[in-house]
C-alpha cells in the first residue's frame, strides 16, 4: 500500500463499541475481531481491503455450547478439580483438599482465617461479570467459635464478605456474616441466624452491581424470607469460592 494511501487511514477504524480488538492479514485481506462480552452472538469479526473500509462479515460465538463456561456446575465428582477453579498462594493437594475421600463431594480441612496473608482453605472462581450468582451445600459441624466454613466472595484479605456456619456456646450452630473492608473488620448479622446442627445447608450469593444478596436454603428449593443481604461498594475482580478455616467441610 502508497504511503500517500496510509495517510488517509484516521482513527477509529471501527467506530462505537468495539473493545479489545485483534487484528490478522491474511495475503490481501484484513480481519479484525472485537469483544462483545455479555451479548449474543458474540465476538465480531470485521473485514477490510484497504484498512480504511471495515465490513461486519460474522459474529464468530453463535451457538450456546460455546458460551458453557458463563454458567458452571460442578458435582465435584472428577479425579481432580475443574480446571476453573483457583486457590490462594499455594497448589491443590490432599493434606487440604479431596475430591476421592468421599467421592462427588468437595472436603476442605481448615486452615488459617481468611484475615491471613499465608495458609488458607479457600477454592474459588473469577468474578467474570458484574451480574452473577453463586450457589453450594455444605455439611459441617464446628464444635467451638474458631471453626467456620461457608460461601465467600474474596477480593484480598482487608476486602471479603463471608457467609459462614459457625458456632457460639449460647446459640449453638448458627449462620453470619463476617467481613472485612479495607481492612475493619465487621459483622453484618446481629444476631445470628440459628440452624439445625450437622444437617446440610444450602447457601448462594448474587450480585447485582454494587448490591451483594446472601441466601440459605435447608433444603435447596424454599429460599423465601431465608436472605441476609449487605449493599457494598465492591473491587473489581472479586472472587467467588467455598472457604473453611479451623474446620472441615464434608
Amino acid at each position: 500500500m502508497k504511503s500517500q494511501e496510509l495517510s488517509r487511514i484516521q482513527n477509529p477504524i471501527l467506530r462505537g463499541f468495539n473493545p479489545d480488538p485483534s487484528i490478522v492479514r491474511v495475503g490481501d485481506d484484513y480481519y479484525v475481531a472485537t469483544s462483545t462480552f455479555q451479548w449474543f452472538p458474540g465476538v465480531q469479526i470485521h473485514h477490510s481491503r484497504d484498512l480504511i473500509h471495515w465490513q461486519l462479515i460474522t459474529r464468530s460465538l453463535d451457538r450456546q455450547s460455546q458460551l458453557k463456561h458463563r454458567s458452571a456446575v460442578d458435582d465435584f465428582d472428577g479425579e481432580k478439580l475443574d480446571l476453573q477453579w483457583q486457590s490462594l498462594r499455594q497448589p491443590f493437594s490432599e493434606d487440604w483438599l479431596s475430591v476421592s475421600e468421599r467421592p462427588s463431594y468437595l472436603r476442605l480441612k481448615g486452615m488459617e482465617s481468611p484475615n491471613s496473608r499465608f495458609r488458607h482453605s479457600l477454592i474459588g472462581r473469577r468474578q467474570q461479570a458484574f451480574h452473577c450468582e453463586a450457589e453450594t451445600a455444605v455439611e459441617f459441624e464446628p464444635e467451638t467459635y474458631q471453626q467456620m466454613a461457608g460461601l465467600i466472595y474474596y477480593y484480598n484479605s482487608q476486602n471479603y464478605y463471608y457467609l459462614r456456619i459457625g458456632y457460639d456456646e449460647e446459640g449453638g450452630t448458627n449462620l453470619g456474616i463476617v467481613a472485612n473492608d479495607h481492612g475493619i473488620y465487621f459483622e453484618h448479622t446481629d444476631p445470628h441466624v440459628s440452624i439445625p446442627s450437622g444437617q446440610r445447608v444450602y447457601l448462594r450469593l448474587i450480585l447485582e452491581e454494587c448490591n451483594l444478596q446472601f441466601y440459605y436454603s435447608l433444603d435447596g428449593t424454599d429460599w423465601s424470607m431465608r436472605h441476609i443481604w449487605v449493599t457494598v461498594i465492591l473491587p473489581i475482580g472479586a472472587l467467588p469460592g467455598l472457604s473453611s478455616d479451623c474446620a472441615r467441610m464434608i
